[in-house]
């Protein structure tokens, strides 16, 4: 097992397994925006500000996480671990691995956003110590709404 930072040539890889991941929620309402994800969107967000770790098995991607670290706050977001790999700790290790980065960038806290209606990703995240701290409706640009939970760590505890 490893965890290592992403390059625009993992673009393949972790669009795969995103995909892989993302797809029990094809037919959520609405349906998640992660499979309109193209290789070329990846390409363009490693090269402008998000950074993105892989949890290799083997050689093989079977996890990652995308992320971006501004105004001492790491928000990470499209945490993917493909289904064959999943209940094996690979999402806590990779949310792990962000809390060291985000110590050693002198963070004050971690943040992700999640879906209100995606519970067992509410609660898997209340496990690891995050905090709900804002629900919101929010639209998205193809005028679908959803209910969005922001959840929050604060550094210094766990």
């Amino acid at each position: 097992m490893t965890i290592v930072h992403a390059e625009k040539k993992d673009a393949k890889e972790i669009h795969s397994v995103l995909h892989q991941a993302f797809d029990e929620y094809r037919y959520a309402t609405p349906p998640t925006t992660a499979l309109r994800e193209a290789v070329s969107d990846i390409e363009q967000e490693l090269t402008s500000g998000t950074q993105v770790l892989l949890y290799k098995h083997n050689d093989k991607c079977v996890g990652m996480v995308k992320f971006v670290v501004h105004d001492k706050q790491l928000y990470f977001f499209r945490l993917s671990v493909i289904p064959e790999a999943r209940n094996q700790g690979i999402a806590r290790r990779l949310i792990d691995h962000l809390m060291t980065l985000a110590k050693e960038q002198k963070c004050a806290t971690v943040v992700c956003k999640v879906r209100a209606d995606m519970a067992q990703n509410v609660a898997f995240y209340e496990s690891l110590g995050f905090a709900n701290t804002k629900e919101e409706m929010m639209e998205r640009s193809d005028n679908a709404r959803l209910n969005v939970i922001t959840m929050e760590y604060k550094l210094g505890g766990r």
